[in-house]
């Protein structure tokens, strides 16, 4: 009787321990440049972006090459300055420049505060293993009034339900994948009716620290450039963000 209730105490101390070592949502280094792969499975657009992440001074600045089926491709470059409110979109090939108002405010790259912890995950071979925290949550697409004509690809999904997994190394909280699926997977009776991948997100190439400050300044072609209306496909490059729906 008194082993049995060692082992009940033991089990229970065991089980408050684990709780308690769960990991919690937690956001990317304030500075960080790396290569994005995202892949849009409703459209088949592949995108390859090459950011440059700086949560000190709320900036992005990405060059990215857009894959639209083996032979179309196009290259472009973005610069988005929250505390100034506005998007830079432009080629240097064409010389050609967009830019719009932005008023969304700034969400820091990471793990959402209110996501839960689904499962850990080991990559690679030992010794050079990484080990990730995988996060997921369910929202709904609210698309903000001002950016419903920038993402005016992507107003079919406004109001509906999604759900984002994302997966982040467990001690310094770096991307490594992020999914979006079509309808609620945390609820098991409406993830039965909805399996659809919308979008996956995968880093590489990541690197602590902005190399060049500089890439955040705005090109001269941008100078006598004013609002306009941005391609279409800028909403499938700004979705790593989530600017848009979280």
């Amino acid at each position: 009787m008194v082993f049995a209730l060692l082992f009940l105490v033991a089990c229970v101390l065991s089980t408050r321990d684990v709780t308690a070592q769960e990991p919690k949502p937690c956001n990317t280094p304030e500075q960080w440049e790396g290569t994005a792969w995202h892949n849009n499975q409703e459209t088949g657009i592949m995108i390859i972006s090459r950011i440059s992440y700086d949560a000190t001074n709320s900036r992005i600045r990405t060059f990215s090459l857009v894959l639209n089926g083996p032979s179309a491709w196009q290259s472009f470059e973005w610069i988005l300055l929250y505390k100034e409110k506005k998007f830079y979109f432009f080629s240097e090939q064409t010389g050609a420049c967009v830019v719009s108002n932005f008023f969304r405010q700034y969400i820091p790259a990471g793990v959402p505060s209110d996501a839960t912890f689904k499962y850990h995950l080991s990559r690679g071979l030992t010794p050079n293993v990484v080990t990730t925290n995988t996060f997921a949550k369910a929202y709904k697409v609210d698309l903000h009034e001002d950016h419903k004509e920038l993402l005016h690809e992507h107003q079919d999904h406004h109001g509906h339900t999604h759900t984002w997994y994302g997966s982040f190394t467990t001690d310094t909280c770096v991307p490594v994948l992020e999914t979006i699926y079509e309808g609620d997977l945390l609820d098991e009776e409406a993830a039965e009716e909805y399996t659809d991948t919308l979008h996956s997100i995968r880093f590489s190439a990541m690197s602590p620290g902005i190399k060049n400050p500089n890439v955040f300044d705005v090109p001269s072609i941008c100078s006598d450039a004013t609002n306009g209306t941005l391609p279409s496909v800028i909403g499938d490059v700004l979705q790593w963000h989530r600017f848009a729906y979280l």
